[in-house]
């Protein structure tokens, strides 16, 4: 679909339907004479409902959103379905000026002739191509300083979640080192943003490229078994595995280790497994403790190699795996880890 930028300055209206959030107010335009859209279905993937309005006048209806979002617009004809559109619409007083057709042409389709008063829509557009263009260029460094130029120029906008998404899914394959450099731009969004759905569609993406190094590192590698001998493929294809990292021995990781050891009990019941690796140069303060658990795969790990082909801090860190191949969420806490598995699974931890 064409955007014609420009303004259309004189029209007379046979249809308006308004969209209004607490800071949006979107007004879609149709010169007289030239509709035959019967209704319009609208959808935000923060809000995540699929909304039908009549295409009528002054028309209203509010959203959740405050902040600029994607819109999705289906245009309909009773149940024909003459367009889809999606666009990037800023907040304020926004007109989406629709050229008309005649009612009853059956090759009618909508289209949006120019959106005026929201500049990021056109920021979106530019984006979009210009990203498209360079990843067939395939210069991976002028890629992602691209990206992480966007994503900085649109802190606290929700559009640089995409520019991070896309960093996370262009670097997965071979240079998952780089997403630090976007973990910290992370940290500095404002948490009223994060509420966006693109926020966690972002994090989404990076959580999957990530469990896909950090299950390959402990399955595809041996490691020496503080027991004796070395070990391999240690995430396993069942329902859940519990990964336990643990670092240099602090108050708070002796407390998490006790918390972890009450519990032994219930994941032989539930049928977890559970893997404890353990950083090396930390091992000789852990070793008296460890060797008294009743647990079969406590390993070895270096910790850079650990950072290295993971992008996972070697901090002591529980990590929760479904099915061998899906990470849920990884936590500083036990408390964290027995909450997930409640939600997900009858019983408790």
């Amino acid at each position: 679909m064409i955007i014609k930028n420009i303004a259309i300055l004189s029209l007379l209206l046979l249809a308006v339907c308004e969209i209004t959030t607490a800071q949006t107010t979107i007004t879609f335009e149709v010169p007289e004479g030239k509709n035959v859209i019967d209704s319009i279905q609208i959808h935000s993937p923060t809000n995540n409902k699929l909304q039908t309005i009549p295409f009528k006048n002054n028309i209203r209806i509010s959203f959740t959103e405050k902040f600029p979002e994607r819109y999705m617009f289906i245009y309909l004809e009773g149940d024909i379905i003459r367009e889809t559109s999606q666009y990037w619409i800023d907040t304020g007083n926004i007109r989406i000026v629709v050229k008309g057709g005649e009612p009853g042409d059956s090759t009618y389709t909508p289209i949006t002739e120019t959106i005026i008063g929201s500049p990021l829509t056109y920021k979106a557009i530019d984006f979009l191509e210009k990203r498209s263009s360079m990843e067939r260029s395939k210069d991976t460094a002028a890629v992602n300083s691209y990206l992480i130029r966007f994503y900085k120029e649109n802190m606290n906008n929700p559009l640089s979640f995409v520019a991070g998404d896309f960093f996370y899914l262009y670097n997965r394959e071979n240079n998952i080192q780089q997403f630090t450099q976007i973990n910290s731009l992370d940290e500095l969004q404002d948490s009223v943003i994060k509420k966006n759905g693109f926020y966690a569609k972002m994090l989404n993406h990076r959580l999957w490229t990530k469990a896909h190094f950090l299950i390959n590192f402990f399955n595809t590698q041996s490691f020496n078994n503080i027991h004796g001998g070395t070990v391999t493929g240690l995430i396993r294809p069942i329902w859940v595995n519990v990964l336990f990292f643990l670092n240099d021995k602090t108050p708070a990781a002796l407390k998490e280790l006790a918390a972890l050891k009450k519990a032994l009990p219930r994941f032989t019941s539930q049928k977890i497994n559970l893997l404890i690796a353990v950083n090396k140069v930390h091992y000789p303060s852990w070793k008296n403790r460890l060797m008294k658990l009743h647990v079969k795969d406590i390993i070895l790990v270096d910790g850079d190699t650990f950072f290295d082909q993971t992008s996972f801090s070697p901090f002591t860190k529980f990590y929760f795996i479904e099915y061998g191949r899906k990470l849920s969420g990884y936590y500083d806490s036990f408390d964290d880890v027995k909450k997930i598995y409640s939600s997900h699974y009858e019983g408790s931890l």
